[in-house]
């Protein structure tokens, strides 16, 4: 089941364009539902729990927020509120 979750490259891509339609920012905890609506997951991958009990999505989403914010793509708010920077805007709809 645990292959029904996309690879990292998906998500991240994913979740850039939910965040550019979001520009106050968006909580961590609304960003797994929001994933599996624009992706079309079925709702079993909230199901998928890690060893240590969490939530496989959750888990996969936090690190790609993480390695995002390396990148400058992402800064975070307020805790667990996240929005996109100016360098991933222009990285999904690039100037004309």
């Amino acid at each position: 089941m645990e292959s029904q979750i996309p690879r990292a490259e998906v998500l991240e891509a994913a979740l850039l364009r939910i965040l550019r339609a979001h520009s106050n920012g968006m909580h961590a905890n609304e960003m797994e539902q929001a994933v599996i609506d624009y992706l079309n997951l079925p709702l079993e991958v909230l199901s998928i729990k890690r060893s240590d009990g969490r939530n496989e999505l959750g888990y996969r989403l936090a690190w790609i927020r993480t390695k995002a914010k390396n990148k400058q793509l992402l800064a975070r708010l307020d805790h667990g509120v996240w929005v996109l920077t100016e360098n991933a805007i222009q990285l999904i709809e690039p100037a004309k």
